[in-house]
């Protein structure tokens, strides 16, 4: 059951709003929990932090494991879940996420808008520290943290912090023939009703090293401030600054997060094989149990020195914890019918040299080991300029300490 709460006891509420698979509602509900601490330093202090719950126990896990030492300020809301559940990608098929999210953007909308309007009646919600029940009610909603939203959530205050609007990715995919596969018309409607979503915004964090940065490849600093008159903040990648560590693992290897369709799951598994034959060690996480000879480990082994690089789909919560590790980022192709972001993400790791495209059909040996060699060079001269500019890599307090200070003067 419940617990109901007197107005003015009740606490303030930022809710997480993200888009398909793990990494948004981790990067989300991180910067949300940093924006609650911020603004505890300010005197402002009770506030929750509400997330969809859209993948059940999965979900539930994982952000128990992300939040492992303060999971009490978190609440689920399962029926906002299954709301976005109705428009996320999925199954590998981009087309058909175009598709479905054109047809159904208007009636999610007005489910999303109905159950946060201010006079609404108050959401169930579970917390993930203790797993009772307690009501969240929208009138106490004071901000959004937005990444890569595909609805929007009414909100006094909406922040988004992700690789790139999308607006942007969709309109550069229309530009990128390599990139595209999927119609022109499903894609032209997703990026108009995006850009509406986008103009409402308080203010928007774009990593400095982002999913468009190929472009600017010879100096970031040019990427632009403005783009059709919204304005953006640039930060460091957006993951805590990891702390070098004395630990390490017996065999040098490299460490692989398995992600994406199911071509791309494929390639993965070819690639590992031919690592294993070359004598390289593929550490992979303790879930992941269809890898004959691959060792399963934690990925907090990721700082160790001998995991020598990190390889995988080229989704950022695998590529910003490389960045910040300042390890190589081996990817797999992108292949059609997928996000467009990843495409462009490829472009970008090779542009500035932080990693490398593999196809396993192709895969040298000889120039796998050269890579591992020379690629740290290049990774660790991109967060030299970042830290030089930002006096951080950590882009989770960064960005929160912008918006903490932007609710706190509002």
């Amino acid at each position: 059951m419940a617990i109901h709460v007197r107005e003015q006891e009740r606490p303030k509420v930022i809710v997480v709003n993200p888009a398909h698979g793990n990494e948004p509602y981790i990067l989300g509900t991180a910067i949300a929990m940093a924006v609650r601490d911020r603004l505890a330093e300010k005197g402002i202090g009770h506030v929750r932090i509400l997330v969809p719950l859209m993948y059940g126990e999965r979900q539930l896990k994982i952000l128990s494991e992300e939040q492992h030492e303060d999971p009490f300020a978190i609440y689920l809301d399962e029926g906002f879940g299954k709301m976005l559940r109705e428009v996320v990608f999925e199954n590998g098929d981009f087309a058909q996420h175009l598709s479905r999210l054109n047809s159904r953007f208007d009636a999610v909308s007005g489910l999303v808008s109905n159950r946060f309007a201010i006079d609404a009646p108050p959401i169930e919600a579970r917390s993930l520290g203790t797993g009772s029940t307690v009501w969240i009610y929208p009138s106490d909603v004071i901000a959004t943290i937005d990444t890569a939203a595909r609805i929007p959530v009414p909100a006094p205050k909406r922040y988004f912090a992700f690789p790139t609007l999308t607006s942007e990715i969709l309109a550069e995919a229309q530009e990128q023939p390599g990139c595209l596969g999927f119609s022109r018309v499903d894609m032209e409607k997703v990026r108009a009703r995006m850009a509406e979503m986008e103009a409402g915004y308080s203010q928007v964090f774009i990593p400095e090293v982002n999913s468009l940065s190929f472009k600017y490849a010879d100096d970031l600093s040019g990427q632009p401030t403005v783009i059709e008159g919204r304005s953006r903040v640039y930060t460091p990648a957006t993951k805590a600054e990891v702390a070098p560590t004395s630990g390490n693992v017996d065999i040098p290897g490299i460490y692989a997060m398995f992600s994406g369709t199911k071509a791309t799951r494929e390639q993965n598994l070819a690639l590992v094989s031919h690592l294993r034959e070359s004598g390289i060690a593929v550490y992979m996480p303790e879930w992941e149990t269809t890898v004959q000879g691959a060792i399963p480990i934690s990925p907090s082994v990721l700082p160790y020195r001998n995991i020598m690089a990190i390889f995988g789909r080229s989704g950022w919560g695998t590529g910003w914890q490389a960045q910040n590790l300042a390890k190589p980022w081996l990817v797999t192709p992108y292949h059609a019918g997928d996000d467009p972001e990843i495409c462009f993400n490829n472009m970008t790791i090779e542009a500035l040299g932080i990693g490398k495209v593999l196809d396993p059909g192709r895969l040298d040996m000889q120039e796998l080991k050269r890579l591992l060699r020379d690629l740290p060079a290049g990774v660790e001269a991109v967060n030299s300029r970042i830290r030089e500019k930002f006096g951080t890599l950590d882009g989770i307090a960064y960005t929160a300490g912008h918006v903490a200070e932007d609710l706190a003067t509002s």
